[in-house]
């Protein structure tokens, strides 16, 4: 196998990654969470993924995926999350395994199997398994309370959000 080359391909390529990066470091969101996600981040780094030695700063939009990272050729990056998790009913399972599973994007690296390039090859998922206890947890919290915002492109291996997710009316928990 080998890794694909590392560039903004976690995401979007060129100049659409660094338009979402520029809007959302331009008009961050406050956390509206009862957590501050980049707390989070910076404890997930710390405690799980120890070979990313830097700190990644984090921010929270309007972007297309549901969380993402862009980063460099040198290891470093940014995490970018939805505006849709930033509510005080996001329980913190699952920013702690967005968090992670993010920061494992600095660690295992995509590959190119049978010709395309895989974001989350075998090594990913393996280390994700080991290092993000509370996944199911979580997922199941997201497709139970924000399934209808989502969508999956399982050729990009990715998880979007919705055009018009605002519109959609919130479910308010009991």
């Amino acid at each position: 196998m080998v890794q694909a080359p590392a560039r903004g391909r976690v995401i979007w390529k060129g100049a659409r990654a660094e338009r979402a990066l520029r809007q959302v470091r331009d008009r961050p969101e406050l956390p509206l969470t009862t957590f501050d996600p980049s707390e989070v981040l910076e404890q997930m780094r710390i405690e799980r993924v120890p070979e990313v030695t830097a700190p990644v700063p984090c921010f929270i939009g309007d972007i297309s995926p549901l969380a993402c990272i862009l980063y460099d050729d040198e290891g470093s990056g940014t995490v970018l999350i939805h505006s849709l998790l930033n509510d005080p009913q996001t329980p913190l399972a699952v920013m702690k395994l967005i968090a992670t599973h993010e920061l494992l994007h600095l660690v295992a690296r995509p590959e190119i199997i049978e010709g395309k390039s895989v974001s989350h090859p075998p090594a990913f998922r393996e280390l994700e398994r080991e290092r993000c206890p509370e996944k199911l947890e979580a997922w199941t919290w997201i497709w139970d309370e924000l399934g209808w915002y989502l969508s999956i492109d399982s050729d990009n291996e990715r998880t979007y959000v919705r055009r018009g997710w605002r519109e959609i009316p919130r479910r308010v928990q009991a």
